[in-house]
């Protein structure tokens, strides 16, 4: 477990202090899960903020890449989206009410 908080550690510290590109964190209104308070999403990775934890998600870019195709073409074929999803939660903590509406 402890091999995950580092390769985790050292995605988040390359993508905040490397070079482009940078995290943009955009707050949510109404369009992810509630618990979700703050989102950032770049290629094939997607990172959430929630009120006690974050997620770091992992999609595979092909299988996004031949969704997206599907989705322009307006094709009704059903594609599957392979992924690794880790989350990290912080015990005792509380975001939410430190974040001011």
């Amino acid at each position: 477990m402890k091999n995950i908080y580092s390769i985790v550690f050292l995605i988040l510290t390359c993508y905040l202090f490397g070079g482009t590109p940078k995290l943009i964190f955009k707050e949510n209104k109404g369009q992810w899960p509630s618990k979700v308070l703050f989102a950032s999403e770049h290629s094939n990775t997607k990172f959430y903020v929630n009120n006690s934890s974050f997620n770091y998600c992992i999609y595979d870019a092909d299988d996004l890449q031949k969704a997206h195709k599907q989705h322009q073409i307006h094709s009704e074929e059903v594609s599957m989206i392979h992924g690794h999803n880790y989350e990290v939660e912080f015990i005792n903590s509380d975001l939410k009410k430190n974040h001011k509406e």
